[in-house]
């Protein structure tokens, strides 16, 4: 018997930074299947969460993030891209989890989207050897 997976849509607006950083993620994870699969962003992000499920490390990633707004690779003020994804309910689970932990390095509420941005970015980053 297969075992069903529980899904959970989401629509919800993304950053310009965040769409690329799917979007290379996408290309990193067709690029290791050898172009045998294509990937929605929706299995992009439930990926993601997969690579960075034990993933402890976050003030790398802010600080990566951070670093990189700084110095004008992301405007402050980016637009914003509505899309929607079909996540993983373990994955939808988990970034509540991912949230709290994320709220001890930034001050003020953090959205889904953010968590998002932070997963993805991470597991890209992993996938790079740029996190170790």
């Amino acid at each position: 018997m297969s075992e069903v997976k529980l899904m959970k849509k989401l629509s919800i607006r993304l950053a310009q930074s965040t769409k690329n950083d799917i979007n290379d993620l996408k290309q990193i994870l067709e690029d290791e299947n050898h172009g045998d699969r294509q990937f929605t962003n929706g299995d992009v992000v439930n990926q993601a969460y997969r690579d960075i499920e034990t993933f402890d490390d976050w003030e790398k990633v802010i600080l990566e993030y951070k670093n990189n707004t700084q110095k004008g690779f992301i405007p402050k003020e980016e637009p914003e891209l509505k899309t929607n994804l079909t996540i993983s309910n373990d994955a939808y689970n988990g970034f509540q989890k991912i949230k709290a932990e994320l709220s001890k390095y930034i001050k003020g509420r953090i959205y889904i989207s953010f968590v998002i941005k932070m997963i993805v970015r991470a597991s890209r980053l992993m996938r790079q050897n740029k996190l170790n």
